[in-house]
This record gives C-alpha cells, structure tokens and sequence, in this order.
C-alpha cells in the first residue's frame, strides 16, 4: 500500500475542489446525446492577474477541447482528477507532460506576451492510454501554436481541416 503526503492529498482535494465549483457553479455543464460534457466559454472564470501567471514554471492541466470561432469545449475526461492530463514548459525551451498513463515531452520557442511556436514532439512512455489521453496526445503531435490569455493556456492545433484548441488552467501550487 502506497501513503499519500499530507500536503498533496491536500493539494489534489483543494483542485478537486476548485474543478468542481468552476464547472457547477453555476449549473454549466452541459450533456449531450453521446454523454460527452460540454463546458461555456462564458462560465470559465478570467485568470486572476492574468499578467502575473507564466507561461514558464507553471503546471497547466488540461480543461477541455474547443473549436476555433465555438463558445464552448468539450470536458476533458477524466473530470475527477487533476494529476492525469498536464503540461509544464520550462526555461530551456522544454516542454514535459502527461497524457493519462504516459509521459511527453515537446519543443517550443517563447515569443513575447506569454505566445509560442511548437517545435519537436515526444511520447517518453508507451502505455495504454485512458480518458482524453490518446486524444490530447495526438492533438499536441498535430499543434503549432499556443499562448496564454483570459480563460488560460490554449493550444492550438488542426484536426480533418479545422482549426482546433485544447484549454488548460493553471494546477495550484
């Protein structure tokens, strides 16, 4: 049996928490017919001093899938934990992160305002993958571009001729 550490049960309560008031709080999750969830633009809360959060050092965890020009994403699954589906870019110009069960590793190049170019891609591990992992993984092979702004970090991707995004928000320290 593996024990968890005080300080990051707590952590992982507090974003269960924090997930949970953002998408219920005002009764904005939406399902449709295929039992997908669907999320409003509209109901995601603006990144508090949104200048203040980097790009650099902070653990983005993965909100959902949009289409450019749509007003809301599709839930990333799975919804009940924040530890599964992250990136985090760093100062050498790396990217590392988890699509579920696997780990991942990109390029980027940093431009001004928190906006980048993504360069190399990397799966480090090959499990199978579970929930939205397979999805954001492929999604992140097909990206070129990303920046951070009001509703959080969007990367952006193509997919059958469309302009798509993944949203993700900031995981608090």
């Amino acid at each position: 049996m593996e024990f968890v550490d005080k300080r990051e049960f707590g952590r992982v309560l507090l974003l269960l928490v924090s997930f949970f008031i953002i998408a219920f709080s005002a009764g904005c999750l939406e399902v449709d017919e295929t039992g997908e969830y669907y999320l409003s633009l509209s109901d995601i809360g603006e990144l508090t001093e949104q200048d203040s959060i980097s790009l650099i050092g902070t653990r983005w965890r993965l909100l959902g899938f949009g289409e450019e020009g749509s007003n809301r994403i599709r839930v990333a699954e799975p919804r009940d934990t924040d530890s599964q589906l992250w990136l985090e870019f760093h100062e050498d110009g790396t990217i590392e992160g988890r699509s579920s069960n696997n780990l991942l590793s990109r390029k980027f190049h940093n431009f001004s305002n928190n906006e980048f170019e993504l360069l190399e891609f990397y799966v480090l591990s090959y499990a199978l993958e579970s929930g939205d992992g397979f999805y954001m993984t492929s999604s992140l092979e097909n990206a070129d571009m990303g920046n951070v702004e009001t509703k959080g970090l969007k990367v952006y991707y193509t997919e059958n001729e469309q302009r798509l995004f993944m949203l993700f928000r900031p995981l608090m320290p």
